[in-house]
């Protein structure tokens, strides 16, 4: 009897130990864990369940959803108590009990039920904050720099001219924008919401606002324009505070010409900018910032950025701490406000492009006097970050690229076929003189292993040049590994050429080309999803096709395209009708004519 209650109470205690070891967790609204600015009208919930049982299957589940985390009780829960919903589904719970508000931030949780109707814990607290959902919300305005004619200092030069090979290549500078503004209370919260376009980089106080690079993520412009949500809470103090911003041309400026015809888009115009603070004081009051023709303006140090050729940046030209308070920028300019682009303004809910790695150059080899190569070792797309102490005006140009001429250079015969003047993949820096300078530019990337270092004033080391690697960030979603060093080797080169290929949508190739190519990304993505967490990153892309698509049915072979591609590798069943009439898609853009007599084509 004794030894049957031991038994009894043994088996109690390790039910009850595996139901406490139930957990729900990973929870993410939109496939996003704790996003801040987001604007979808119904978002969806989604969680796993993690358990120690062989197998837990889930019951029913309740969601709780309030306005407060002190209210996210089922007494308190003044958004919405679900109830017991008797379902097993765990991912893509929409969520249409309630009207949602612009900037409200929403705090939730959700517990699960078991096979045997048993109620598990609640889990930790997540929460999702809404963006700006109306056009109204919008009290800032597009603005630009002036032309750069207007501008007193470039008056006798109209232009930079970028002499390359006896050719020209111009550009206006990179325009630097600020605005001071006064913080007089205790701060409950600050948002910055912000759109900068082709891309832009957001400064608070001397200090770059989050960790993106090249945003916003690349769009039709004229259908659809991404705004990204920073929380700057903790980037303001009392006092006067500055936000600076710096535009670069992107895709949204495209002054390179090539065969895509992206220079003659239909969106084109120089950089804007749409930039709102707004800040919550612990006593309720409110305080916005928004750009607008009160702003500063002024040409910056990067005299030429093409997300084809490269950025060339003169430390000459730099004015330190215009994004500090204090500065004194009577000298600057007002700003010119403008239409912007005519697309409908989106939160920007794909992962951000961030630089993920970094790279010690394996071997460093002199191919000519006072021309070095650097091999990093391996192929990934990014920059690299130059460090370097030389006289002021020494002008140091880094070419990229994958792979050497004979003579040791770095080969950029291919790359360079389809663009005017072969001029892609390089970057040049002059120095200012003023001790050690760490630079690496900031609106371009380029696939490379090689970097071709000529211009320096010595011998370089290892330190000289860093490899920075970037990619749209998306975390991973499985992985594989196996006693075939062949295989993992397969595995790691497709994990290196689809991150490399990612870039805000999916591209063919990170140094010729940064085309969208549709084909070439469908014949990834399967193996993209075993990988990586990309449902973002499709979901913006698929958002991009349904821009591109003509009232016929057409779709481009590149998206976003310029209209290059409706005529030429289009996959759509209408384009492909003006060639023939008996052809079948197979996959990815590829076609097989089946009369007169089969053939492929792509």
């Amino acid at each position: 009897m004794k030894r049957s209650l031991l038994v009894f109470i043994f088996l109690q205690f390790t039910f009850f130990a595996l139901v406490a070891q139930v957990t729900v967790k990973n929870l993410t609204i939109e496939y996003l864990s704790n996003p801040v600015g987001i604007d979808v009208a119904a978002p969806r919930f989604s969680w796993a369940i993690q358990s120690e049982q062989k197998r837990f299957i889930q019951s029913a589940y309740q969601v709780l959803v309030a306005s407060s985390p002190e209210k996210l009780t089922e007494a308190a829960a003044d958004i919405w108590n679900s109830g017991k919903v008797i379902s097993d589904k765990t991912v893509l719970i929409p969520f249409t009990q309630h009207p949602l508000s612009s900037r409200q931030k929403y705090f939730w949780k959700v517990r699960v039920w078991d096979a045997k109707d048993q109620p598990q814990a609640y889990s930790e607290n997540a929460f999702w904050e809404m963006g700006l959902l109306k056009n109204e919300d919008w009290q800032a305005k597009w603005i630009s720099a002036p032309k750069v004619y207007d501008w007193a200092s470039f008056v006798a030069n109209r232009k930079q001219v970028i002499k390359e090979g006896g050719k020209e290549n111009s550009s206006n500078p990179a325009p630097q924008f600020r605005q001071a503004f006064q913080v007089t209370k205790k701060i409950a919260q600050a948002r910055l919401y912000i759109s900068g376009v082709g891309y832009n980089v957001p400064c608070l106080n001397g200090k770059q606002v989050g960790d993106h690079l090249l945003d916003p993520a690349f769009t039709r412009y004229d259908k659809t324009v991404l705004y990204s949500v920073y929380d700057i809470s903790a980037n303001l103090h009392p006092g006067e505070n500055v936000l600076g911003v710096v535009l670069g041309n992107g895709w949204y400026n495209m002054i390179t010409k090539a065969v895509w015809g992206f220079d003659h888009a239909p969106w084109r115009d120089e950089p804007a900018l749409l930039a709102q603070v707004e800040i919550i004081y612990e006593d309720g009051s409110r305080q916005l910032i928004g750009s607008d023709e009160s702003w500063k303006v002024s040409p910056g140090p990067i005299v030429f950025n093409s997300i084809r050729q490269g950025e060339y940046y003169d430390a000459g030209k730099e004015t330190p701490g215009w994004d500090k308070a204090g500065f004194d920028d009577k000298s600057w300019y007002q700003p010119v406000v403008v239409r912007g682009p005519a697309g409908k303004l989106k939160a920007q809910m794909i992962q951000a492009v961030k630089a993920t790695e970094h790279f010690i150059p394996k071997t460093i080899t002199q191919v000519q006097p006072g021309m070095y190569v650097f091999d990093l070792g391996k192929n990934i797309a990014g920059f690299a970050e130059l460090k370097v102490e030389a006289p002021k005006g020494t002008e140091i140009t880094l070419r990229y690229g994958e792979r050497l001429s004979t003579d040791g250079r770095v080969d950029q015969r291919d790359i360079g076929q389809h663009v005017e003047n072969n001029l892609v993949q390089t970057d040049k820096y002059i120095c200012n003189g003023k001790g050690i300078e760490i630079w690496h530019p900031s609106f371009v990337y380029h696939g490379f292993q090689y970097i071709e270092v000529s211009g320096l004033p010595g011998k370089p080391g290892r330190e000289t040049i860093t490899g920075i690697m970037m990619h749209t960030v998306m975390e991973p979603a499985g992985s594989f590994e196996c006693s075939n060093k062949l295989f993992n080797s397969i595995q790691q080169a497709a994990l290196n050429s689809y991150q490399s290929n990612f870039m805000g949508y999916p591209t063919d190739c990170p140094q010729r080309e940064k085309n969208g190519w549709t084909g070439d990304a469908h014949l990834a993505a399967e193996m993209g999803l075993y990988n990586f967490k990309g449902e973002n990153a499709y979901t913006k892309w698929l958002g991009d096709f349904v821009d591109e698509q003509r009232p016929s049915g057409e779709l481009p072979a590149l998206i976003p395209t310029s209209g290059w591609g409706y005529f030429w590798g289009n996959t759509s069943t209408a384009a492909i009708s003006r060639y023939c009439n008996k052809c079948i898609l197979i996959s990815g853009g590829m076609w097989i004519i089946l009369a007169p007599g089969p053939k492929i084509i792509w």
